[in-house]
């Protein structure tokens, strides 16, 4: 699975829906939704593109057993994130953003280790 080019999938298809989101908010007028219009820019956008990006530059982060299970929680994550501020915009109830927070965090922890691994922790042992 290339999971390079998942990220980057994914990071476009977020985009698209921020920017939208972001039109929608400034033809009504109404900003009160700008966390979740941010959010899905930065961690949507931003992050995912980044996580893309570097699985680009090091192809050996898709060996990693980590690899997937780091993909599948960080999109799960992304939509419990963006989920739950709207939740909390309309109900007022934390819980989805606050999975969906702990969740990113776990799944950056998660890219942390495997490019420590898989790159830093190498690159030493070959010198």
């Amino acid at each position: 699975m290339r999971l390079d080019i998942w990220y980057i999938a994914l990071a476009l298809l977020m985009l698209l829906v921020g920017e939208a989101f972001g039109e929608w908010m400034a033809r009504a007028h109404d900003h009160s939704l700008a966390l979740v219009h941010s959010h899905l820019n930065v961690v949507g956008w931003a992050s995912f593109a980044l996580f893309g990006l570097i699985h680009r530059s090091f192809p050996v982060l898709a060996s990693s057993r980590l690899a997937l299970p780091q993909f599948l929680l960080a999109a799960a994550s992304t939509v419990f994130l963006i989920g739950g501020l709207w939740v909390i915009w309309a109900v007022g109830d934390p819980f989805g953003a606050i999975v969906g927070a702990y969740g990113l965090l776990a799944a950056t922890a998660m890219f942390v280790v495997m490019f420590f691994q898989r790159v830093v922790f190498a690159e030493e042992r070959r010198v």
